[in-house]
């Protein structure tokens, strides 16, 4: 609710329709409070259009916000992407992935790479690393590649040292952290493949044992003495 008000508070005058939102969305957050889990996913396509406006106090606040709503795990971005675009500007997938709301968190937070305010790029860093460290996110496909490739940018571009090395820090930290996410889904697979496989041996073998008794009842059918007797 901080972040909304703060949306309201900040936001100039002629901007009535999203100070409107804010309120209403105010409005629903108190409503909300009484049931748990919360969850700030519905309120991103509000932070979405303070954004939009490029005020860089405001933008510095909202990356602020989006970073510890991801990292006490409240903004997720594990829903449909609700945010306004213009028709002609709507993003329709993630690569090869349907697109979610963290595609839409990634690509607002990431477009701030270019505002020249020091806090606002810093706070940019902080935001995506974040959103790719936390165990409730997952970012993917086209959404990974432009993380790194705004970090990337940070470390080249900015003229400020400080956000240079912790942009470089942060993308050599985060490829260590995807490779690790990789390797444990690697070895969840490798296991799975490992218990179906083993599955699939123990019902062969268990079809060939039956297989072999039939073939052995059989046997003892077409010999049996009465049958070998009855033929002489």
């Amino acid at each position: 609710m901080g972040c909304l008000d703060k949306i309201r508070k900040t936001v100039p005058k002629k901007c009535k329709e999203l100070r409107d939102l804010c309120g209403e969305a105010i409005d629903q957050v108190k409503a909300d409070e009484a049931d748990a889990p919360m969850s700030a996913n519905k309120y991103f396509r509000i932070m979405k259009l303070a954004l939009d406006t490029k005020i860089p106090r405001l933008t510095e606040q909202i990356l602020y916000y989006v970073q510890k709503l991801v990292a006490h795990g409240l903004l997720d971005g594990n829903h449909p992407d609700d945010c306004l675009y213009p028709e002609e500007e709507r993003p329709k997938s993630n690569g090869m992935l349907p697109r979610r709301l963290i595609d839409a968190i990634v690509d607002e937070v990431c477009k701030c790479t270019t505002e020249r305010d020091q806090q606002v790029q810093l706070q940019v860093v902080r935001a995506l690393l974040t959103i790719v460290a936390t165990s409730t996110t997952e970012v993917h496909e086209r959404s990974l590649l432009k993380v790194m490739s705004s970090l990337y940018y940070i470390h080249i571009a900015c003229a400020n040292q400080v956000n240079q090395n912790t942009a470089k820090a942060s993308l050599i930290q985060m490829i260590s952290i995807v490779f690790k996410k990789l390797e444990q889904h690697s070895g969840e697979f490798s296991e799975s493949l490992r218990r179906l496989g083993a599955g699939e041996v123990v019902q062969g073998l268990e079809s060939a044992r039956g297989g072999q008794s039939e073939v052995a009842s059989g046997t003892s059918h077409a010999f049996s003495p009465s049958e070998a007797r009855a033929s002489h």
